[in-house]
């Protein structure tokens, strides 16, 4: 799906691939793009279709320089349940224009791309290098929204450790774990990029612009920061987890022998009775009968209360 805002006469709107005007500040989002719309962008830019399509490989966060453009992919984050993930998007950098082409995440720039929005104006009267910036801003800022959903999620799973162990719990926290670890690398990655970026290595990217980067730089430090701390918090869980299974396996077997003790004892008095000898006192014994159920009532009575006080019942 392709969208293109351009900028004319202080106003910023929609138009048509084909509409575009080539002097104009232009800015084309393409979210899950076509072949088609591939070869569109290739033949626009004069840049190998075989370079675009990179966008659909994991690729790291750097920077690409081609003979009118700047290629920059950056590792853009997006989730589904409790799998979180990051992957490349490529954001392609001209004096007039910006093209973005990305596989993940359609309400990324939602907000962002519309001509209503007074922040986007000022920056295509500042220019493509300006929209560069708060593109990238948006994405790590992405990254924070996620991260305060990752935190809501470690304390339901938090809550399910400690209180009630549910099945599927430990699949979460290793989802959320693995999540953390792709983020961490992506972060780490765009981090790299920025710091390339800040030192002007794209050449079609004013260097006015570039000390604003320096703020994305300080979000995406913090953001590892916090991928490593969410990253400690999942381990203790993991530990808490399987200190409170191995402890339910304990009260299961002290249970398992409480209950094996009760049977134990009347199983050796009926096995003790009933063993075929022609002299036995209590064979002939009036009450021989009724002293075996005593023996056998009174050691379950006891056995169950010694037990109780255990709490092993």
């Amino acid at each position: 799906m392709m969208q293109v805002l351009e900028f004319e006469k202080d106003k910023v709107k929609p138009v048509s691939f084909q509409e575009m005007r080539f002097h104009a500040v232009k800015w084309i989002d393409v979210f899950e793009p076509s072949m088609d719309e591939f070869k569109k962008v290739a033949k626009l830019c004069n840049i190998p279709l075989q370079d675009l399509l990179r966008i659909q490989k994991d690729v790291r966060s750097d920077v690409y320089e081609y003979e009118h453009f700047s290629c920059v992919f950056f590792k853009q984050a997006f989730h589904k349940g409790f799998s979180f993930r990051a992957k490349a998007m490529l954001i392609i950098s001209s004096p007039n224009l910006i093209i973005t082409l990305r596989l993940h995440d359609k309400d990324l720039f939602e907000g962002l791309f519309s001509e209503r929005n007074d922040h986007l104006k000022s920056a295509f009267v500042k220019g493509s290098s300006a929209l560069l910036n708060i593109i990238l801003e948006r994405i790590t800022h992405r990254y924070f929204d996620l991260m305060d959903l990752i935190e809501d999620k470690i304390d339901r799973v938090e809550n399910e450790v400690l209180s009630n162990l549910k099945e599927g719990t430990t699949k979460h926290i290793f989802e959320l774990k693995k999540g953390l670890i792709y983020f961490h690398r992506a972060l780490s990655s765009n981090r790299e990029l920025l710091n390339k970026l800040e030192k002007g290595t794209g050449s079609q990217i004013n260097e006015r612009h570039l000390k604003n980067l320096r703020y994305t730089y300080a979000d995406t430090v913090q953001l590892i920061d916090i991928a490593a701390t969410y990253r400690e918090v999942l381990v203790s869980a993991i530990d808490i987890y399987l200190t409170n299974a191995s402890n339910n396996m304990n009260l299961v077997m002290k249970r398992m022998t409480a209950l094996g003790s009760l049977v134990l004892v009347p199983t050796l008095i009926t096995g003790i009775y009933g063993m075929n000898f022609k002299y036995m006192p209590e064979i002939t014994w009036p009450y021989g009968y009724a002293f075996a159920w005593f023996l056998i009532i009174s050691s379950v009575v006891v056995l169950w209360t010694y037990f109780k006080q255990k709490d092993w019942l």
